[in-house]
């Protein structure tokens, strides 16, 4: 039977990204020349480095209640932003109710939703200064008893979002590492059950 360790629901929300780049700057400024040869993998925060622009089509449709919205992501770093690029949503509202994010890759239909938008990539990522293919959004809107008409186009969604993605493309090689690591303890632990 699986316990869950207790002291993970003492972490607080936000604290892997932030503590891992904490880390890794300590360890980077105390070792310089290690740090040359530090491998960066997996996906991290990159929103600051990003823009998510209107990418061509926004829909409303009032019998289903649903919005679908098409955007583009674009690059402002110096680097390219490498897949798996996702977008996670962090704080949803609408003026006209509640709302329910319907095509969510993770299925998630609030506030932690995952969009995987890798597949809107032209290649394996989105260069610097470039921009990803349009990639499509959708969301049910529950109409409150409030006049729905009231609703003016600026207030019928607000999103708020985190990108996340790879902007070094090694996760690769750190997976092999982190796989034969991982084979070791496992072994180890064979061997003293023997």
């Amino acid at each position: 039977m699986a316990y869950l360790n207790e002291n993970y629901l003492k972490l607080q929300a936000g604290y892997l990204f932030p503590e891992i780049a904490r880390r890794v700057r300590e360890f980077c400024e105390a070792h310089p020349e290690a740090a040359k040869r530090l491998i960066r993998c997996g996906i991290g925060d990159v929103t600051e480095h990003s823009v998510i622009l209107y990418g061509g089509m926004q829909e409303f449709d009032g019998t289903t209640s649903t919005l679908t919205v098409c955007l583009v992501l674009r690059n402002r770093d110096s680097q390219p932003m490498r897949a798996p690029i996702k977008l996670e949503a962090r704080e949803i509202t609408s003026s006209m109710g509640s709302v329910t994010i319907t095509n969510a890759t993770n299925g998630v239909a609030g506030d932690g939703a995952v969009w995987d938008i890798s597949n809107s990539l032209t290649g394996d990522q989105i260069p610097a200064g470039a921009s990803s293919n349009p990639f499509c959004l959708a969301f049910h809107l529950e109409r409150s008893s409030a006049d729905p008409t009231s609703a003016g186009p600026e207030s019928l969604l607000k999103l708020r979002m985190q990108v996340l993605a790879s902007q070094n493309g090694e996760s690769e090689t750190f997976d092999r590492f982190a796989n034969s690591a991982a084979r070791k303890p496992r072994q180890a632990a064979q061997e003293h059950e023997k």
